[in-house]
């Protein structure tokens, strides 16, 4: 981070791949970063200075751990925002979708 961003929470715009139609609701290719709710705030669209993270961790155990998190952060430091209205997160644009089977390691 620049000195200038040190010690705050940093969101941007995410770009939602609309070829993934189960993925994307047509209208809704951007996600925003000054609208931080549930389901519309990717990991990718944020940088946050460790300063600020402190203990504060990810909840691996539900769905919308990065927004629990973020949320969290922002509630503590709100006065630390700064939102760039630029796209500077794409979600899922690298290669093709493909079919995952589940394993356990």
């Amino acid at each position: 981070m620049t000195n200038s961003l040190l010690g705050h929470i940093v969101t941007f715009d995410q770009l939602r791949n609309p070829s993934l139609l189960d993925l994307v609701t047509p209208g809704h290719e951007v996600f925003k970063g000054d609208n931080v709710v549930a389901g519309h705030i990717d990991t990718a669209m944020f940088v946050v200075d460790r300063g600020i993270i402190g203990a504060h961790r990810f909840q691996e155990d539900v769905t919308w751990g990065d927004f629990l998190f973020i949320d969290k952060l922002l509630q503590n430091n709100s006065d630390k925002h700064i939102y760039i209205p630029e796209v500077a997160a794409y979600y899922n644009y690298i290669g093709q979708r493909k079919q995952y089977s589940t394993f356990m390691v």
